[in-house]
């Protein structure tokens, strides 16, 4: 993975981040009920999950490529 693939990542990661907060944020207000953004949380969680994996394949690929 080159520098420019793992910034994409990083970049996935914040914004998956932020969405994160976000939907906190309103489940929080108790304008809506927290089980409307159930789905999305799920989806956010999922995507960010995908990304720390990916992120993982990238930092062993890179300590086998210092050892």
């Amino acid at each position: 993975m080159d520098t420019e693939a793992l910034s994409i990542l990083v970049n996935q990661i914040e914004r998956g981040t932020n969405a994160a907060r976000a939907i906190q944020e309103v489940m929080a207000s108790g304008e809506y009920s927290p089980t409307v953004w159930v789905d999305g949380l799920g989806y956010v969680l999922d995507s960010l999950n995908a990304d720390t994996k990916a992120l993982r394949r990238f930092t062993d690929l890179s300590r086998k490529g210092a050892g």
